[in-house]
């Protein structure tokens, strides 16, 4: 009999999501907001997990166990009675007490809405963060650093992870949040506490400022390899919204105000912001090789995204092999949550290495046929995608591009993707205006073939997840300016003809009709929704945006 886990993340995140695990290999997993399309949902992951089941054909009471992200019992106890305790005239008062009862409930709430009645286990935050990259990679010991928000109460785990135990060497505990600093500074800057990849996309063009000096002040690394924050700093320990206080709030001063114009002193925010990051991070790194003297690190949590940083690790510490989870946020910690009660409770357990993350919904033709027509669109049914989506793209077209089974987690990795030339420059500013309706400022990923990749790119940690920056080779910046940052930087995504044979061999066709092997490729969403899940949702974009052309199974349509 096989051995069949379910893992769900649901405490009070808004990256809520479920996977399934059989026999130790992820064969389905999907982030809730993709089903029900509300972008960063806070529901429960109820259209996910029985799409995980549909996946497999299997019932809930076929499960041998459901595993779930976080330790209820702790989060109550460890923070938000605490929290509440501690701080009664907080803002956030009424919804710590509110959150201590959903997380006292928790197992019964679960039942209720699946119908389970087999086991439930609950598991520490970062552990399933370290499970969900350590048990899916082909290394036996790894250093580990988990960085995020806050879970349980610990914002910061660090140790080692061998095949039968996780260790603990350090650790960061609330309100010594990196990942919670980091969301501040995003809403100083005029964005979304949500949206910190903005910030990331817009230090380059800061420069150092009367910034600096503060955030040394704000950010005190430690000798033990941690770091804490200046209390007199900060308000977000025990309230919500103010952010901070005290010479901090006096040198960076007032939001900016949302649509406002953005100004300089906004990039030097986030320019220090990052810089600070960067250093801390390093720090932890630093200190965690003289605690293992292993090649191996893992790096995982919501910070985990900050491809800038991970960009840095191998020239920057000594560690040789650096492995991020391509869910390495939240929604990731779904398939942690199994992944590592599989291979705690079950003697037999074996690991599967994770090979791609391709593991959502897929739709057949005759699917997105009677969704093609449907929507009234006229269409062309297509001998081969890849050709026609290469030759729309040598003509300088953008196109939506939908195949196959959607990528987990939140980087579009050529199955639920808008493409694009990566070149002239102009082309970054036109699907950022036309398309995405979003900032000038923000970057495109390049994608390229995985045998071209030099010819383009500094060699740097793992690019089959477009989440570790490298350098553009300068005598390349001129032939792909839309996928170059201003610092001369891209977050590359390596492409192999095995993991995904459709778009490689679209990025080939148009590398043989243009003569350059690289493409823009971005998430296929508009602003502020959710990734494209179904044919229907792909149509309603192209709809609703400046895209021209929608390549979709074997069906093209121009609108």
């Amino acid at each position: 009999m096989s051995t069949k886990i379910l893992g769900i993340n649901c405490l009070g995140s808004y990256d809520v999501s479920a996977s399934l695990i059989i026999d130790g290999q992820v064969v389905a997993a999907v982030e809730e907001e993709r089903l029900n399309r509300i972008h960063k949902t806070g529901d429960f992951p109820i259209k996910s997990i029985n799409f995980c089941l549909n996946a497999e054909n299997i019932s809930i009471n076929d499960l041998d166990c459901i595993a779930v992200s976080g330790d209820p019992a702790l989060y109550k106890s460890e923070f938000f009675l605490p929290l509440a305790i501690q701080y009664p005239n907080s803002n956030t008062f009424l919804r710590n007490l509110e959150m201590a009862a959903k997380h006292h409930n928790i197992e019964n709430f679960i039942r209720e809405e699946t119908k389970y009645e087999g086991p439930i286990r609950f598991h520490l935050h970062h552990f399933t963060h370290w499970a969900s990259v350590y048990y899916t990679s082909n290394i036996d010991e790894s250093a580990v650093i988990s960085v995020d928000g806050v879970g349980e109460s610990q914002c910061v785990l660090t140790g080692i992870a061998k095949e039968k135990s996780f260790e603990i060497i350090s650790e960061v505990k609330w309100p010594n949040s990196l990942g919670v600093l980091y969301n501040g500074i995003s809403h100083w800057c005029g964005f979304n506490y949500k949206d910190a990849g903005k910030v990331m996309g817009l230090a380059p063009y800061g420069k150092k400022s009367e910034f600096a000096d503060i955030f040394k002040k704000l950010i005190i690394l430690k000798k033990d390899g941690t770091y804490e924050f200046n209390p007199d700093f900060i308000t977000f320990g025990y309230e919500r919204d103010t952010w901070f206080k005290g010479e901090f709030l006096e040198i960076i001063g007032k939001p900016r105000e949302s649509g406002a114009e953005l100004t300089q002193r906004e990039k030097d925010l986030a320019f220090s912001m990052q810089n600070a990051f960067e250093e801390t991070m390093l720090h932890m790194l630093n200190h965690l090789y003289d605690q293992t003297k292993t090649d191996n690190i893992c790096v995982v949590g919501g910070c985990a995204y900050n491809c800038a940083t991970n960009g840095l690790i191998l020239n920057d510490t000594n560690f040789k092999h650096v492995f991020v989870q391509p869910a390495a946020g939240d929604a990731g910690t779904s398939t942690g949550a199994a992944l590592y009660d599989y291979h705690t409770f079950f003697s037999n357990s074996k690991r599967s290495i994770q090979k791609n993350t391709y593991l959502g919904p897929e739709f057949s033709n005759q699917e997105i046929e009677l969704s093609i027509k449907e929507s009234e669109f006229n269409f062309e049914k297509l001998e081969d995608p890849s050709k026609k989506g290469a030759e729309l793209l040598k003509h300088g077209n953008i196109i939506g591009w939908f195949q196959g089974k959607m990528e987990f987690g939140p980087r579009a990795l050529g199955n639920r993707s808008i493409l694009a030339p990566p070149f002239p420059l102009e082309m970054k500013d036109k699907v950022n205006h036309d398309v995405k309706h979003r900032e000038p400022f923000r970057p495109f990923a390049p994608a390229v073939l995985e045998e071209k990749y030099s010819e383009y790119f500094k060699n740097c940690a793992n690019t089959q997840y477009m989440l570790v920056n490298t350098y553009v080779h300068s005598n390349k910046i001129n032939e792909i300016p839309a996928v170059t940052h201003v610092d001369n930087t891209a977050r590359v995504q390596s492409v192999s003809l095995e993991k995904n044979t459709l778009f490689y061999n679209l990025i080939k066709k148009f590398g043989e009709m243009s003569g350059i092997y690289v493409v823009l490729n971005t998430s296929f969403n508009d602003r502020n929704m959710p990734i494209v899940c179904s044919p229907k949702d792909a149509i309603q974009c192209l709809r609703q945006t400046g895209l021209e052309h929608l390549i979709i199974g074997n069906f093209w349509i121009k609108k």
